[in-house]
């Protein structure tokens, strides 16, 4: 039940953020990540989620980390980043600074 709300979070998340223009969707999606690891290692953890992604949305995403959580923050208000997986704590500051 739990992964199944998840995936619907996910799929609600990715179609509100420009479904039905055509233009965007020959775009990529950036997908911010926080760093826990080193970027290549959280590359290589993300990798299979993303790719699974891909095929469900039918776009392609790229993944993006930086050396801290407010990196990924600020890119999100910068709107270099569409979406980000977050942590309780983190989502919580993106919320406030970024409007995630």
């Amino acid at each position: 039940m739990k992964k199944f709300l998840i995936t619907i979070s996910v799929f609600l998340i990715l179609f509100s953020l420009g479904s039905g223009i055509s233009e965007a969707r020959k775009k990529c999606l950036i997908m911010g990540l926080i760093p826990a690891e080193d970027p290549k290692s959280m590359i290589q953890q993300y990798t299979p989620m993303k790719n699974w992604m891909e095929k469900k949305i039918g776009r392609c995403i790229k993944l993006f980390t930086a050396t801290d959580y407010t990196g990924v923050v600020e890119a999100m208000r910068a709107k270099k980043v569409d979406f980000a997986w977050f942590g309780p704590f983190s989502y919580v500051l993106a919320n406030e600074r970024a409007g995630a």
